[in-house]
């Protein structure tokens, strides 16, 4: 395996951390290409939109002599050297946010921006192609007009390129409800695996890891957590195999197969293990759906096992009172050894929400690697302050760390909000860049349509009729914006939570409420400018021609 593709693409048993996402990385990328295409739609619509106050030097320079190629390169090349002061302002830009960005993204990604060459190699490259993506079509338009024509104003009358206009900004309405959507449901469904039954308690509990000495001083450890249980401000603790919050990988397997002795054949799939003493399940508040708990009066119970719903469902048994008492065997061999199983208790998502729950068999063991203790509420910070003082009593040269059940399934979820944070902070720039854009558009276009808004006052219309008038146009555009951009948020978020075991469902209200704070944006940007235009007097507007 490639070293430089653990981080992101591994997922292997016994990972030593949480690893990254690929998948996460690549949604990023996309994303920053669709800001890059807001931008870009943004020069297209206003280069343009200006064709009409830029006819006239078109056909003076026409009339003195100049060609078709020379008008083309010439637009090409202020397309190219807006591209390049852009690309040098951004690049100053981000050399002065790393800082903040290292902080947003939780890792030092880079120290300055000129010490990476493949970010000042896609600078250049992304500064070289969108000159050609951008100024083509305006400088194709530009050099095409007719000196004829535009020197004597009948350009002016010309709809070319409107359509056009409308296309892009349907473009841009379109990505901007996609990022936005795309937000929500991110932070949805982060807060649904934050507050998700987990099928046992994490509050107030604590785990830390044992001590090495601890198997082999088994009456030590036993005393150790019984002196605990003897604290008001402890309600329980016990031992267990492996804590609760761990990475998903970290937990024993066997992928031999098993059955019930006598009940079913021998099922060919991996299965899980995991140990605790007689006091995790009541630690945890796991519940108990048939059978019982480890006993410390039951001799037999060393051979003993608790199985969980999911384990059963593997089997094909819905009733879970018929396996009390049945023996399981692990592997392939006839004459393995014979475990008893007495309890079965309620599924429980042991790591994170990306896996389904775990087909698993408890075993009874007293001195495991871990411990756990839960702390009577109102009294965590004495219940803390007994187990510290009580370890050194007892482990005077080990280190005491531990940490709450909560917290560590927050940190298993950090990875999501991180994502979310950065999803957001991207999507509300390419908000802005929309909004700007829209703004400089229909500025001019509120400008170009003056003489019609004067007309228009002298007949009768009103302010009010005038700005619903230009709004109906933008109205529809967000209205195909939307039919164009839900069923792309609908595939690729669906597509996104199906990494997820235990997600929501597809939250249509999502997509409606992005819908609308495009609208409210596109009117907020357009009203503006129609309104100052609105309350010109007419006489002014239309005294000459």
């Amino acid at each position: 395996q490639p070293i430089k593709d653990i981080h992101l693409t591994s997922n292997f048993t016994y990972e030593p951390e949480i690893h990254g996402s690929a998948k996460a990385v690549n949604i990023l990328v996309i994303i920053s290409i669709f800001i890059l295409i807001i931008a870009w739609v943004n020069y297209i619509n206003l280069s343009t939109a200006r064709a009409v106050d830029r006819a006239k030097e078109v056909g003076l320079r026409k009339v003195i002599g100049a060609n078709k190629t020379q008008l083309f390169i010439q637009f090409i090349s202020e397309s190219f050297i807006v591209n390049s002061m852009a690309a040098l302002l951004a690049y100053g830009i981000v050399d002065l946010a790393l800082p903040q960005f290292n902080l947003l993204v939780g890792k030092e990604i880079l120290t300055h921006a000129w010490k990476d060459l493949v970010l000042i190699q896609l600078l250049i490259l992304f500064a070289a192609v969108g000159p050609v993506l951008t100024g083509f079509y305006p400088a194709l338009v530009l050099s095409s007009f007719k000196p004829t024509e535009v020197l004597k104003g009948k350009f002016r009358n010309s709809t070319k390129g409107i359509w056009l206009r409308k296309g892009l900004v349907v473009v841009q309405f379109a990505v901007s409800l996609i990022l936005i959507s795309s937000t929500i449901i991110v932070f949805k469904q982060v807060e649904y695996m934050n507050n998700r039954d987990k099928g046992f308690s994490t509050e107030h509990v604590i785990g830390f890891k044992n001590p090495v000495s601890v198997s082999e001083e088994k009456e030590k450890y036993i005393q150790f957590l019984e002196k605990l249980r003897s604290h008001k401000a402890i309600r329980e603790s016990g031992s267990i195999s492996n804590l609760p919050g761990s990475v998903g990988a970290d937990i024993s397997s066997n992928s031999s197969g098993l059955r019930l002795t006598g009940v079913t054949e021998r099922t060919e799939s991996t299965f899980y293990r995991m140990w605790f003493d007689h006091h995790v399940i009541e630690t945890l508040d796991i519940e108990l759906l048939a059978g019982r708990n480890f006993s410390k009066e039951i001799q037999s119970d060393s051979s003993a096992i608790i199985v969980n719903e999911a384990l059963l469902s593997q089997l094909g048994i819905n009733d879970y009172q018929s396996v009390v008492n049945q023996k399981m065997q692990y592997g392939r061999n006839p004459d393995a050894k014979r475990w008893t199983i007495i309890g079965v208790i309620k599924d429980m998502n042991r790591s994170t929400l990306k896996s389904q729950f775990e087909p698993t068999t408890y075993g009874l063991w007293m001195n495991l690697d871990n411990s756990l203790v839960k702390l009577e509420s109102g009294r965590i910070e004495e219940g803390v302050s007994v187990v510290r003082s009580t370890w050194e009593e007892f482990y005077p040269n080990e280190p005491f760390e531990y940490s709450f059940l909560n917290q560590r399934f927050n940190l298993l979820h950090k990875q999501e909000k991180r994502f979310g944070n950065v999803f957001g902070t991207f999507s509300l720039l390419a908000m802005l860049i929309g909004v700007f854009g829209l703004f400089g558009l229909s500025s001019f276009m509120a400008v170009q349509r003056t003489k019609e808004v004067g007309i228009r006052k002298v007949l009768g219309a009103s302010v009010y009729q005038i700005v619903l008038l230009f709004y109906q146009e933008f109205i529809i555009l967000v209205l195909v914006s939307a039919a164009v951009g839900i069923p792309i948020v609908y595939v690729g978020m669906s597509q996104w939570l199906s990494s997820y075991a235990f997600k929501i469902d597809f939250p249509w209200a999502a997509a409606l409420l992005s819908a609308a704070i495009v609208l409210v944006f596109a009117l907020m940007a357009v009203g503006y400018q129609t309104y100052k235009v609105a309350v010109l007097n007419p006489a002014k507007t239309i005294k000459d021609e």
